[in-house]
């Protein structure tokens, strides 16, 4: 007789509904994985992206006799601007870079907190290339 009800029944089982929710979970745990790779990515892109642009304008330095600081203001006027730092407290000022060598940090967040800090290196003048680190750097000076 409980054969015959079972039978006419319609619906799913215990066992089905707990495998399709370990299958959930499971492609779900794979998938938070993957998006946490793209969050980091784009957190290295966030702070290594306007030091690129300013790699592109740094020669403005040396041909208009405009200052390091002018260009940073120039370049990134609101939202980025406060968020520069500097190797040298006196390379904010400097309005040629021919021999000079210093470095400038970028980070997403005003104060310095985020993970993931931006160089761009200056060499005798010439603009290096920009790079991502997760350590903050240890001589820095705010760009204000």
């Amino acid at each position: 007789m409980f054969y015959n009800f079972r039978k006419n029944k319609k619906g799913f089982t215990l066992v089905e509904l707990i495998v399709v929710i370990a299958i959930i979970a499971i492609l779900g745990s794979v998938v938070g994985v993957v998006v946490a790779g793209f969050v980091d990515d784009a957190r290295v892109t966030a702070v290594t992206s306007p030091l690129g642009n300013l790699k592109e304008q740094i020669d403005l330095v040396t041909v208009q006799g405009k200052s390091v600081k002018d260009i940073l203001i120039k370049l990134f006027p609101d939202k980025y601007n406060k968020n520069f730092w500097i190797s040298d407290v006196s390379a904010a000022g400097y309005t040629t870079l021919v021999g000079k060598s210093f470095s400038i940090y970028f980070n997403t967040e005003e104060d310095g907190s985020g993970k993931y800090w931006g160089t761009l290196e200056i060499s005798n003048g010439v603009a290096q290339d920009v790079t991502s680190s997760e350590t903050e750097p240890a001589t820095k000076v705010k760009v204000s």
